[in-house]
């Protein structure tokens, strides 16, 4: 009777710590890098917290309850998925928690999808979250590569959404983001501003109330959506928290 070859079992059982040692010589030098390109405190002190995760998820261990983390942590096991598209999905095992956890795994999917440029990145999302992939796929494209999104014609709004968070973070004066906006498809500006709110409200600790006296120059619904979809999100977490939302 013909055993399984012993070389089929050794690749087989090391293929985890493969794609784990992928990422991470992947991700070598980047975090410190972009945590350093933030100007805002506030901004600079998020994205420590998202790669905070990321590093966690990579590594096995748990990772921090904090609505950023949960987010690098959801990228970390995405560019697994994207690394080794054959393999089982790291992601699809860590999703099934609570609504808020899943959805910020989903958008952190969608950094890495940008990020690898490789959609099965993001094989491991259910398809109702398929609009939070679509969110972080903008964020990361304006970090990484602003012309890129400034260059999409298409309407997308759950993908504008998060070129408007990735405005935010990219930093500059209410004024100048305006500018940045204005050079955009008309179409596309009501989700990108809602973006902008959301990222000032959820990672900048503006009031929702001060955010039509912060950026004067944008449409006030779109501001009002933003304002409210932080709030609902940073509720949801707060609420639902769980051991180790990876």
């Amino acid at each position: 009777m013909r055993g399984t070859p012993v070389s089929a079992v050794a690749v087989d059982q090391t293929r985890p710590a493969r794609r784990r040692a992928v990422a991470r010589r992947w991700l070598a030098g980047w975090a410190d890098e972009a945590v350093a390109g933030f100007a805002a405190p506030a901004a600079r002190a998020a994205i420590a917290r998202f790669f905070g995760g990321y590093r966690a998820a990579l590594a096995g261990a748990p990772v921090e309850d904090d609505p950023f983390a949960v987010e690098g942590a959801g990228m970390a096991l995405a560019a697994l998925d994207g690394l080794d598209p054959d393999g089982p999905s790291a992601l699809a095992a860590a999703m099934g928690g609570p609504w808020a956890h899943d959805a910020l795994r989903a958008v952190g999917a969608g950094c890495a999808v940008a990020r690898l440029k490789r959609p099965a990145a993001a094989r491991g999302v259910p398809g109702a979250l398929a609009h939070a992939v679509a969110d972080g796929r903008g964020f990361m494209t304006v970090l990484l590569a602003p012309s890129n999104a400034a260059g999409w014609a298409d309407v997308d709004p759950a993908r504008d959404r998060g070129v408007g968070r990735g405005l935010w973070f990219a930093g500059g004066e209410p004024s100048a983001i305006a500018a940045r906006i204005a050079r955009l498809p008309a179409a596309r500006r009501p989700a990108i501003w809602r973006g902008v709110a959301f990222a000032a409200v959820f990672a900048g600790g503006c009031a929702p109330a001060a955010v039509r006296d912060r950026f004067g120059d944008a449409p006030d619904d779109a501001l009002d959506r933003g304002a409210r979809d932080a709030a609902a999100l940073a509720h949801a977490f707060e609420y639902t928290p769980t051991g180790d939302p990876r």
